[in-house]
């Protein structure tokens, strides 16, 4: 189990989990009837863990993550202990993938960045973060645009 809920009943950090990882296995319907009513409160998403860039940044750990990186950055997010940022428009091309110029190169077991980012979501958590992620095309340049060439890259947040 990932993550567990503390003896007086669940908290919400958790809320996108299975059940499997100790988390409420509310499933996309749920999550999403759950969400729209936690919108509606500025601070809502925030307090239950269910907030950009976390929520997804947490889903992306859970599915994709190294067991480094889990106990490095999911679980503490999971208990809201340190937030996350995400980094993906460019001043030439907004939010659209297509028109990116960032890209990722990996050499040995590490990726080099190269490119400009213009905003970063909850950007203002970023000097309390312990971890960006970044959208960026692994595909060499020739083969742009190739949305199927993205991905996202965990950074830590000292670099």
């Amino acid at each position: 189990m990932l993550w567990q809920a503390p003896a007086g009943g669940p908290r919400g950090g958790a809320l996108f989990l299975d059940k499997d990882l100790g988390g409420p296995g509310y499933g996309q319907l749920k999550l999403g009837l759950l969400n729209e009513v936690l919108g509606r409160y500025g601070s809502a998403p925030q307090i239950f863990g269910a907030g950009a860039p976390d929520a997804g940044n947490m889903e992306m750990l859970v599915a994709y993550g190294t067991e480094e990186q889990k106990k490095g950055w999911l679980e503490p997010m999971l208990n809201q202990e340190i937030w996350s940022v995400f980094s993906m428009s460019e001043s030439q091309s907004g939010s659209d993938p297509n028109l990116f110029k960032t890209h990722a190169l990996r050499v040995g077991d590490n990726w080099i960045i190269n490119g400009e980012r213009w905003f970063t979501s909850a950007g203002r958590a970023a000097g309390a973060s312990e971890g960006h992620s970044t959208l960026a095309s692994t595909a060499p340049i020739a083969c742009r645009p190739a949305p199927a060439f993205y991905g996202c890259v965990l950074m830590e947040a000292d670099l």
